[in-house]
C-alpha cells in the first residue's frame, strides 16, 4: 500500500498524472480509508482537467475526515476551473473556517472574487494573505494591483506590483509584475516607459527559461512571446511561442496568439520561400477552434464564447464571431473586450453607425481605454462625421501624444476636410503623417509600422502634396510634386502591390516631364526675353539718335571754328571759289541725311522692348500660376486602422 501511494506521489512530481491515478487507485482498493491517497488521485485528476472525477474524490476524502481543509480547499479550486464561481466560494469559506490562517485558501477566494469583478471584495482577501503568509505576498500584491487596475486605479496599481517585486525574491512573480506595470504605463500612454518595462521584464524570462523547461511551464513562453512581441521582436517571440508548444501542444493562448502572430506577420510583406504565414495562421486557428469547441461542450461560459468569437474574427469569418460574441453578450454584459469586438465587426460590414454605438458601450465599461477611443474616433472618420472625428483624435493625443494611430487618423481627417474645400489643411495633414512616421521609426509611440502600413501612410502623404499642387488659389510650387514622386516611391519600395501608388507614381512621371520643360522655360526663357529685348532697345535707340548726333557735332565746329578764307596764291585759278562752294554744297548735304525709323516707330519698338523687359522680370512667378486645365486626379486610400492588431491595453489576466 504505502509502496503504491509513494510511486503515485513520484509520478504526480515527474507530471505522469495518468499513472499517478492508477497508483492512488491501486493504494485506495488496499486500504479505503486512506484520506491522502483520495486527496493525490483527485490533485492528479485535476491536472488531467478532469474537474468533476477530481471533485468526487475530494467529496470521499471529506466523508473519512469532515475536518480536512485542505479538501474543501482543492475542491473550490476544482470549482473554479469549472467556472462555478459561487460554489467555489463557499469551499474557501469552509476551508477558512476549519483553518483560520488558510493563507491559500484566502488568496484564490480573492482571485474568484476577482473573476466575479467584486475587485473590493477581491482586495479585503488580498489583504488577509498578505498579513498571515509572507511566502504569498508577491502573488496577493499582484492580485491586489490586477483589481486596482480594473478599478482605473492606475497609480496605485503600479504601486502593488511594485511592492511584489521589493517584497520578493522569486523572479517568476517579478518577471510578471514588470509586465503588469508595462501594461499598466501603456494604458496610461506612456509608450516609452512601458517599453522599458517590457525590457526588464524580457531579461526576467530570459534568465528563467531553462527553470522553466525543467518545470515544463508553458505559460512562462507565452508571456515572453507576448512581451518580445510587443517589442517588435518578431523572430525570438515566434520561437518562444513555439517552445511552449513543444511543452503543451495545444495550449490554447499559444495557439491563438499564433494565428494573430501570423496575421500580423503576413502585413510584413516577406517573401522567405517558406510557407505562407496565412497557412501557418489557417493551421493554429484549426487547431485552436477544435480545442475551444470541445471546451465549450463542457462548459458554455461567456470566456470560452469570447475567444472563439476572436479566433473567428481574425480569419474575417464575421457570421459565426457574431454568433459567438452574441451569445457572450447575454451571459455577461459589462465586457468593454465584447462590445469592442462587436464594433470591429460592424466596421468591418461597414455599418459605421454600429460600430459607433458598440464602441460608447465599451468606453463606458473602459473609460481610459485610448484603443477603443481611437476605434470610436475612426468610426466617425467613416462616417464623415469629421469634426466628431477631430475632436476625439485630438483628446486622446491630449492624454498620449505619442498615439501615432491618432496622428494618421487626424491626418485622415484633414484630407477628408481638404477634400469639401477647406485646401489649407492638407498641409496639417502631412504635419501628422511626418509625425506618425518619426514616432514609429524611434520606437516611442502606441505602434511600429509594418511595410504595408507605411505604404499607405506614404501614399496618403504623396496625395496631399499633390492636392496641395493642384490648388487653385496661390503659386504652383514643382517641389510639391517631386515631394510627392518620392512619397509614391516609398509607398511602392514597401508594398510592391500597391496599385493605387504605381498609378500615381506612373501619372506624376509624365507631369514631371511637362514639369522639365517649365522648369527650362522658368529658368532660361526670363534671361532670353530680358536679353532680347534690351538688344533691340539698344539698337533702337542708336539707329533713331544716331543722325542727331552727327548733325550737332557738325554744327559745333562750324561755330567754333569758322570757315577759312581762301588763300590766294599765285598760283589760284579762277575757278578756286567755285570749287569751295561746291565743296561746302557737299557737306550740307551730307547732315541733312534723313533718320532711318520714324519717330512712331522708335516709340513702339522702346516701349514694346521695355515692357518685355519687366515682363521678363516676373515671368518664373507669372508661369507658376494655374490657369485653367485639369487636374494630375491621383486617387485618394485611407488606413484601416480599426481591423489592425494592436498591442492589448486591457492587461488580458486570468486568474
Amino acid at each position: 500500500m504505502a509502496d503504491h501511494f509513494q510511486l503515485a506521489e513520484e509520478f504526480f512530481e515527474r507530471g505522469e498524472f495518468e499513472k499517478a491515478c492508477e497508483e492512488y487507485e491501486q493504494a485506495v482498493v488496499l486500504q479505503s480509508d486512506h484520506v491522502e491517497a483520495y486527496i493525490g488521485w483527485g490533485r492528479a485528476l485535476n491536472e488531467l482537467k478532469q474537474y468533476v472525477e477530481a471533485i468526487t474524490k475530494y467529496q470521499k476524502a471529506i466523508e473519512l475526515n469532515p475536518d480536512y481543509s485542505e479538501a474543501y480547499y482543492l475542491w473550490g479550486n476544482s470549482l473554479f476551473d469549472l467556472k462555478q464561481y459561487e460554489e467555489a466560494i463557499t469551499k474557501y469559506q469552509k476551508a477558512t473556517e476549519l483553518k483560520p490562517d488558510y493563507s491559500e485558501a484566502y488568496g484564490s477566494w480573492g482571485n474568484t472574487l476577482f473573476n466575479l469583478k467584486q475587485y473590493e471584495e477581491a482586495i479585503t482577501k488580498y489583504k488577509e494573505v498578505i498579513k498571515l503568509n509572507l511566502d504569498y505576498v508577491a502573488e496577493a500584491y499582484n492580485g491586489w494591483g490586477d483589481a486596482s487596475f480594473n478599478l482605473n486605479k492606475y497609480e496605485e496599481a503600479i504601486t502593488k506590483y511594485q511592492k511584489a517585486i521589493n517584497g520578493n525574491s522569486d523572479y517568476v512573480f517579478s518577471s510578471l509584475s514588470y509586465f503588469r506595470i508595462a501594461s499598466v504605463y501603456w494604458n496610461q500612454g506612456d509608450y516609452k516607459e512601458a517599453r522599458k518595462k517590457w525590457n526588464t521584464a524580457a531579461e526576467i524570462y530570459e534568465r528563467l527559461q531553462s527553470k522553466a523547461e525543467q518545470d515544463k511551464n508553458a505559460t512562462h513562453f507565452f508571456f515572453y512571446g507576448i512581451i518580445l512581441e510587443n517589442l517588435n521582436e518578431l523572430d525570438r517571440a515566434e520561437k518562444q511561442y513555439k517552445k511552449g508548444l513543444e511543452i503543451d501542444p495545444n495550449n490554447i493562448g499559444i495557439l491563438t496568439q499564433l494565428v494573430d502572430f501570423y496575421l500580423d506577420k503576413k502585413e510584413q510583406v516577406i517573401d522567405d520561400g517558406s510557407p505562407s504565414c496565412w497557412v501557418k495562421a489557417r493551421q493554429y486557428y484549426l487547431k485552436a477552434r477544435n480545442l475551444l469547441k470541445d471546451e465549450l461542450n463542457k462548459l458554455e461560459d461567456p470566456e470560452t464564447l469570447f475567444d472563439l468569437a476572436k479566433l473567428h474574427l481574425s480569419m474575417d469569418e464575421y457570421q459565426e464571431a457574431e454568433s459567438y460574441l452574441l451569445k457572450a453578450l447575454e451571459k455577461e454584459s459589462d465586457v468593454a473586450d465584447i462590445y469592442t469586438s462587436l464594433g470591429r465587426l460592424s466596421v468591418s460590414r461597414e455599418n459605421f453607425r454600429e460600430a459607433t454605438d458598440y464602441f460608447k458601450k465599451a468606453l463606458k465599461i473602459a473609460p481610459y481605454d485610448l484603443d477603443i477611443w481611437s476605434k470610436l474616433a475612426e468610426a466617425y472618420l467613416k462616417l464623415k462625421q469629421l469634426s466628431q472625428a477631430e475632436s476625439e483624435y485630438r483628446k486622446i493625443l491630449g492624454i498620449a501624444p505619442c498615439h501615432v494611430e491618432s496622428h494618421i487618423g487626424l491626418g485622415e481627417v484633414y484630407i477628408e476636410m481638404g477634400d469639401e474645400g477647406e485646401s489649407d489643411l492638407y498641409s496639417q495633414a502631412i504635419k501628422h503623417f511626418d509625425k506618425a512616421i518619426k514616432i514609429s521609426n524611434e520606437r516611442e509611440g502606441s505602434k511600429i509600422f509594418n511595410k504595408k502600413e507605411l505604404s499607405g501612410i506614404y501614399y496618403l502623404r504623396g496625395y496631399a502634396r499633390v492636392k496641395i499642387y493642384e490648388n487653385p488659389v496661390g503659386i504652383k510650387d514643382g517641389h510639391l510634386l517631386l515631394e510627392a514622386q518620392g512619397d509614391f516611391a516609398k509607398c511602392i519600395d514597401k508594398d510592391p502591390e500597391n496599385h493605387k501608388g504605381i498609378t500615381a507614381h506612373k501619372k506624376l512621371e509624365k507631369q514631371m516631364e511637362i514639369q522639365t520643360i517649365q522648369s527650362f522655360t522658368n529658368v532660361f526663357g526670363a534671361g532670353i526675353i530680358w536679353f532680347s529685348s534690351i538688344l533691340i532697345l539698344g539698337i533702337t535707340n542708336l539707329v533713331f539718335w544716331q543722325p542727331f548726333l552727327s548733325n550737332n557735332q557738325n554744327n559745333k565746329v562750324s561755330v567754333s571754328q569758322p570757315s577759312p578764307q581762301p588763300i590766294k596764291t599765285p598760283n589760284a585759278s579762277p575757278n578756286s571759289k567755285n570749287s569751295t562752294q561746291s565743296q561746302t554744297k557737299i557737306d550740307v548735304n551730307k547732315t541733312s541725311e534723313p533718320n532711318r525709323i520714324n519717330t512712331t516707330e522708335y516709340f513702339l519698338l522702346t516701349f514694346g522692348s521695355l515692357t518685355f523687359s519687366l515682363i521678363s522680370l516676373y515671368l518664373p512667378q507669372l508661369l507658376k500660376l494655374k490657369i485653367g486645365g485639369t487636374g494630375i486626379e491621383i486617387e485618394k486610400s485611407s488606413i484601416d486602422q480599426i481591423k489592425t492588431s494592436q498591442i492589448p491595453t486591457s492587461l488580458g489576466i486570468k486568474k
